[in-house]
């Protein structure tokens, strides 16, 4: 059963009761460039990325509520801020109130239908708690490092290498950043997706640093490097990125943090 901001929508304590036409999985469409040759048929294909071109869903549900409730109810969707499965309460989506009708079901309108429309303006469902996942790159040029197993697209990871290393790549699909020079050991190259800034610090620290985005190239949705999923086996997929060095020592590893993407 579903919940907004941590309260129930099947809630016989306020009378509410979470009803069959809600429609709360998410459905998707694509925003897509249609780009012409003339004279050839059709459009050139995949000018946008597949997930990045995602439009965001619009859950739709339907709680029936006793009059009395009628207004709490309405507010919570106003208001809400989080979706949630009770059943999956590691699993999340962001959400924000876009419009809402009601049914009178008694003469009197003393039991009503209200149908609210939320949108996921993220496109993805997230995971609750953050993940930090560390990969030794002290013995090879080149490492695979999987993550979550998800299906949506992480944009806003934080991404921190050690030293002692040179001209740092970090890849997923056909998104990178890459920063030429070198890292020495014990310090730390951090790179935060969401913004495409990269700072480097001489301690163990996840915030803070000197700024050193001018020497960072990143490729990807926004310019910046994000996370795709990709196969492991016939049905699971994971969050991959590649990491390459040109030189390495000891010491020398590649972390990850943040909260894997799910499209439903």
């Amino acid at each position: 059963m579903y919940s907004l901001d941590g309260i129930a929508l099947n809630n016989p304590g306020m009378g509410w009761k979470f009803r069959g036409p809600s429609r709360p999985l998410s459905d998707l469409t694509a925003d897509r460039t249609s780009l012409r040759i003339p004279g050839l048929p059709g459009v050139v294909a995949n000018v946008d990325d597949r997930l990045a071109s995602l439009a965001p869903p619009t859950p739709t549900l339907v709680v029936q509520s006793r009059r009395a409730k009628y207004e709490t109810l309405l507010s919570l969707f106003a208001e809400a801020s989080v979706l949630a499965l009770t059943g999956n309460p590691g699993r999340h989506a962001a959400v924000e109130f876009l419009s809402s009708n009601h049914n009178g079901l008694t003469s009197r309108d003393e039991v009503v239908d209200v149908t609210a429309t939320l949108r996921i303006p993220g496109v993805f469902w997230r995971d609750v708690d953050e993940q930090t996942f560390t990969q030794s790159i002290a013995a090879a040029a080149s490492y695979t490092v999987d993550l979550w197993p998800m299906t949506g697209l992480v944009t806003d990871a934080v991404i921190r290498a050690r030293g002692p290393f040179t001209d740092l790549v970090v890849a997923s699909r056909g998104a990178s950043f890459r920063r030429l020079g070198s890292v020495a050991a014990g310090s730390y190259l951090r790179y935060h997706c969401a913004t495409g800034r990269a700072f480097l610090t001489t301690t163990d620290t996840w915030v803070g640093g000197v700024p050193v985005s001018g020497s960072v190239d990143a490729v990807g949705p926004g310019n910046k490097l994000a996370i795709y999923p990709s196969k492991v086996d016939e049905l699971v997929k994971r969050g991959r990125v590649t990491v390459t060095t040109a030189t390495r020592g000891a010491g020398a590893q590649i972390e990850i943090r943040g909260k894997g993407a799910y499209v439903a």
